[in-house]
């Protein structure tokens, strides 16, 4: 059986152009994630551009008609004025709790042993360091 050349260098070029085939489509698909990816990107910002319109529109109808309501909004305003009042509170308890934190309490009983106490002051530092070298300095060798 002979070695047919043309018949090798048809089936590699067969095999290079499918392989480009599959590199551009490969280049194709990536091009598609990032543009997707791009879009999902912008529809988010887009998202949080509504929610602002939406929470300003809320703020201005409240503050020009917060008192009189209409009766559809009547229930919302209703939930902003009770969540007002429940802040108030909470603020008055932490002003509170921090007062009380700031004195002793009575209900605190402190216990002591006598038996705990040292029966000599505590030296300084200094001192202590100072008596340690002494009494390594008055160790005999054996």
């Amino acid at each position: 059986m002979a070695f047919n050349f043309n018949n090798f260098k048809k089936k590699t070029e067969d095999l290079a152009q499918k392989g480009a085939d599959w590199a551009q489509l490969g280049m194709n698909k990536a091009t598609q994630v990032a543009n997707v990816a791009k879009l999902k990107a912008a529809n988010l910002s887009e998202e949080e551009t509504i929610r602002k319109a939406y929470a300003e529109l809320g703020k201005r109808y409240y503050m020009t008609h917060g008192m009189a309501p209409s009766v559809e909004f009547a229930d919302i305003i209703q939930q902003i004025e009770a969540s007002k009042a429940a802040i108030l509170a909470n603020n008055a308890k932490i002003v509170d709790l921090k007062e009380k934190a700031d004195l002793p309490s009575d209900d605190i009983v402190f216990e002591m042993n006598v038996e705990d106490l040292p029966t000599q002051p505590a030296a300084a530092p200094e001192q202590q360091q100072a008596a340690e070298e002494t009494v390594e300095e008055l160790k005999f060798d054996d």
